[in-house]
């Protein structure tokens, strides 16, 4: 994260930094640095969640990811009573997603 944040501003940018954790631990750890803007809770088991909502203050974004489906969703976002995600990413919609390859050739064309 520091690393993150002294590049963009030698570069003069400002771009919201999202910081990926795994456990209890790694919200504790995340919180205890400055200029992160949103804290991703991936593949936690719905036990956890509430815990980690609740310790990250409503100035830090939040999003709930992995294992999400869209039959599992309302529950993802009820899973607390004292703070709801900011988002939620169901990675299912893309899983299966037919790919395409393309390509595109530019000739100059002789006179």
């Amino acid at each position: 994260v520091e690393q993150t944040k002294a590049y963009l501003e030698a570069k003069g940018k400002r771009i919201p930094i999202e910081v990926e954790v795994r456990s209890l631990d790694d919200v504790r750890e995340v919180l205890r640095l400055d200029g992160v803007d949103r804290i991703m809770l991936d593949n936690m088991t719905p036990d956890m969640l509430p815990e980690a909502l609740e310790m990250i203050p409503s100035f830090i974004e939040t999003e709930i990811s992995g294992g999400v489906s869209l039959d599992t969703i309302r529950a993802y976002a009820t899973v607390s009573t004292v703070r709801k995600p900011d988002f939620i990413s169901v990675g299912r919609i893309t899983h299966s997603a037919v790919t395409a390859d393309l390509s595109m050739r530019i000739a100059k064309e002789s006179l």
